[in-house]
């Protein structure tokens, strides 16, 4: 994926939490990506933690439906109704594939 969520920070004991909204549009771009380009897994984050550790977040062709249910409700929270539109697309493109 050409670009990657990046979170920089000290501590991972709450990343979720603080980035959740980022995460949420990151892994839904993420699908997209894959579907597009018929990927099987796609890293769609990077985590580094007070500059030495990376963690890189990935997800799974097989999880791609899941994923997007679960984060559409996140995006609404957050009123990004263009991201929920292009999860709406991707959900059925991915129910065509099926």
């Amino acid at each position: 994926m050409k670009r990657k969520l990046v979170i920089e920070t000290n501590s991972a004991d709450t990343i979720f939490e603080d980035y959740r909204y980022e995460i949420s549009k990151a892994l839904i771009k993420g699908v997209e990506w894959g579907i597009r380009y018929k990927k099987d897994i796609v890293c769609f984050a990077k985590i580094i933690i007070n500059r030495i550790i990376v963690v890189e977040l990935s997800i799974h062709r097989v999880d791609f439906e899941y994923i997007v249910d679960e984060n559409i409700k996140t995006l609404v929270e957050a009123e990004e109704y263009e991201v929920c539109a292009l999860g709406m697309k991707l959900k059925e493109k991915l129910n065509k594939q099926l």
